[in-house]
This record gives structure tokens, C-alpha cells and sequence, in this order.
């Protein structure tokens, strides 16, 4: 990660990002699913590299969606229902914006749509944490908060969270921030105990 001339930030400021057109509808669409079809105790926020990305001013069209007490499958489910009880809606808001909109086919495989919303690919997950065997590098998923979920990631610039409600990035590891417009790429972790959970991740730790 290159140096930037974006300003330092205190490790614990939450800061906000100034949605493009095509993500506010997206917002929209995420949180008006939730009103219509679940409970507003649950948790949508965006994270991974397109919260870093966007920070830096770089354009991102691939979000990871990250859910407190649903699955992805769960949850896309119903914004496929939700998306087709609202199409005609959104299909005119869409265009009013010259946003690409094409019919939602639902979500095809466990993870991600094969269709994009808006222009946009939505990877649907629930907020994790791994627990590890000492014989297999496989971890079992289990349900997690935000913060557990920002910890087991591979680097604090990754461990970015959008709050979809508020609008606001949370930093729980208190390093990504600082880490991200400084150009450090660090583990939220000690490096040996993020680097034994998963060796893999060494791989694609930039040298």
C-alpha cells in the first residue's frame, strides 16, 4: 500500500464515507429490506477493501455485506423478494440516476449473486469468528460481532467496518486508521498467531 497524501487520522475517530449514487440506492435497497422483512437488531455494514479502498478515493464496485444474526443465503434470500416486490421502483429510481439496473435473478451459490444490483457485486456473509483445529488450517465458522469478525482478518487497513445505518467506519482493531493513511500494512493480531490460525494469508501480505 503506497503512500498517501490523505490527511493521518486518530486510530479511535470514526470517519464516513460520502456514498456514490449507486451505492446510496444500494444502502437504500439493504436497509429497506431489512425494515420490510427482519428486525431492526440486525446489523449491516460493509468492510474488507472496498471500506479501504473508498477511504483512499479509489473506486470499488465489489462490497462485502456483513450481517449480525442472518447468514448471507438468509438474508439474500429476502432481498431477492424484497428487490422484486420493489422493482418497479427502484428499476425507475435507478434510471432517473443512469444507473444500470437489470432484473435480480436471485443469489445462486452460497456466497455471492451471479447478477450485480445496481452495477454493483454484493458478497453476503455473516459477521464471523474461526475457531481453529491444531491439525486441520480449515477453521469452523461460527457467529461472531463486528469485532471478533475485525480481528480475525489478515490487516487492520482490511478490518474496516461502514455501519450502513449511521454511516459511520468503525476501527475496533484501533489501528486501521492510523495503519491505512500511513501505509502500514500490520496484523490485527500478533503476526504469529494470525499467520498459524491461516499460513495461506502470508501469501498475500504484500513484501
Amino acid at each position: 500500500m503506497g503512500q498517501g497524501s490523505s490527511p493521518k487520522l486518530a486510530s479511535n475517530q470514526a470517519t464516513t464515507i460520502v456514498l456514490l449514487p449507486a451505492e446510496e440506492l444500494l444502502r437504500d435497497l439493504l436497509l429497506g429490506c431489512r425494515q420490510q422483512s427482519v428486525t431492526q437488531e440486525l446489523e449491516i455494514w460493509i468492510t474488507g477493501g472496498w471500506v479501504r479502498d473508498r477511504l483512499l478515493g479509489i473506486p470499488c464496485s465489489d462490497l462485502d455485506i456483513a450481517l449480525s444474526t442472518m447468514t448471507g443465503v438468509q438474508f439474500g434470500n429476502l432481498l431477492a423478494e424484497f428487490l422484486e416486490q420493489n422493482e418497479a421502483s427502484y428499476r425507475q429510481r435507478a434510471l432517473n440516476l443512469g444507473i444500470e439496473f437489470k432484473k435480480f435473478n436471485g443469489f445462486h451459490t452460497t456466497k455471492k449473486n451471479l447478477d450485480k444490483i445496481f452495477g454493483l457485486d454484493l458478497d453476503l456473509v455473516n459477521l464471523r469468528k474461526e475457531v481453529y483445529d491444531d491439525n486441520c488450517r480449515t477453521p469452523k465458522m461460527e457467529f461472531g460481532t463486528a469485532e471478533e469478525d475485525a480481528f480475525r482478518r489478515d490487516a487492520t487497513a482490511n478490518a474496516l467496518f461502514l455501519d450502513l445505518q449511521n454511516r459511520k467506519v468503525a476501527d475496533f482493531t484501533r489501528k486501521g486508521l492510523d495503519d491505512l493513511y500511513a501505509g502500514i500494512m500490520r496484523t490485527p493480531l500478533e503476526p504469529r498467531q494470525t499467520f498459524l490460525d491461516d499460513p495461506l494469508r502470508k501469501l498475500f501480505q504484500p513484501s
